[in-house]
């Protein structure tokens, strides 16, 4: 039976190539039979080639061009005098970018999403901006506890840039007008004005990575940067704005009355803290974000407490 099996294998291979085999028709039905295999063999055969070479060919392309491409850039950058350090930085970005738009589908090659709903557009940018402002744990908080919030947060105040490797998120005394997340893959080098004074490699920092924060502040306090971010790997960085926050804020009672229970809080120790500990990251081992927003949410239960009391005693003297 095994021998059978692969001599029947054997003849049904043999249809798809030019090879030959000992077995052959005895009978004109089984002629029959094999002509009309020979004919399907010969179209299946001719497609499955016919496919593989095309997209060989459509891969070689692609990469010719690619090719092409970053030579007219070396050669442009070439003819510009541009110094090679800049090129290297440039040559890295557009490889980062490159490899991400080939690994994962960009937005604008769906041509669908345009045409979704406002409050799907909504829940779609809150799904995949969510993530990052999870580990801050006030935007925790406030994503748990008040969703529809966080999904207008999410769609109209928080926006993704792409950083290369050497690129200046900001300067020291820059007006800060913004929060930001870092996303996966992307590290950021933080140094403070206090060190920029010194030599680069005697100077201190903070190395960011992902779904770290800087500069909070600047959503309950006008604020300047302290120091200088440089993003020593390309990667994505999520931004908060903090007029558009407050003002998604300051439309919604619930949101309105946490926020500004925790602001109180979070500026009340940020006063207290030594000015040679202040920085533009200011994470859990210098001020503590969990432990206020308990506070605050303890203080935002009592609020809705004394409130729900005085209604009820405005009715029972109805």
């Amino acid at each position: 039976a095994t021998y059978k099996y692969f001599t029947s294998l054997h003849w049904a291979l043999t249809q798809f190539t030019p090879a030959s085999m000992d077995v052959s028709a005895k009978n004109v039905y089984e002629r029959m039979f094999s002509i009309a295999v020979l004919f399907f063999a010969m179209v299946a055969f001719s497609s499955i080639v016919g496919g593989v070479t095309a997209s060989m060919t459509q891969l070689q392309n692609l990469r010719s061009n690619h090719m092409k491409q970053f030579w007219m850039l070396r050669r442009y950058l070439k003819q510009n005098q541009v110094n090679k350090e800049l090129q290297f930085r440039i040559e890295k970005f557009l490889e980062y970018r490159i490899m991400k738009e080939q690994e994962y589908v960009q937005p604008n090659m769906v041509l669908h999403l345009p045409k979704l709903s406002q409050p799907l557009r909504n829940e779609l940018a809150h799904s995949i901006m969510v993530q990052w402002l999870r580990g801050h744990p006030f935007f925790h908080k406030v994503s748990t506890l008040m969703p529809n919030f966080m999904h207008k947060l999410c769609s109209n105040a928080i926006k993704e840039k792409v950083l290369g490797q050497g690129d200046i998120v900001f300067e020291a005394g820059e007006e800060c007008t913004h929060i930001y997340f870092l996303s996966a893959g992307l590290i950021l080098e933080y140094t403070p004005l206090a060190h920029r004074s010194k030599k680069l490699e005697d100077a201190p920092s903070h190395r960011l990575q992902q779904k770290q924060w800087l500069s909070e502040p600047s959503l309950w306090v006008p604020w300047k940067h302290l120091g200088v971010c440089e993003a020593e790997k390309p990667g994505e960085l999520i931004s908060v704005d903090a007029n558009s926050f407050c003002k998604e804020m300051s439309a919604h009672p619930a949101p309105r009355t946490f926020c500004a229970s925790y602001a109180r809080l979070y500026v009340e120790c940020l006063n207290n803290l030594p000015k040679t500990v202040l920085s533009d990251v200011l994470d859990q081992h210098i001020l503590d974000s969990t432990a206020l927003v308990e506070r605050a949410s303890v203080l935002l239960a009592a609020i809705y407490e004394n409130r729900a009391a005085s209604n009820l005693d405005l009715t029972n003297v109805g």
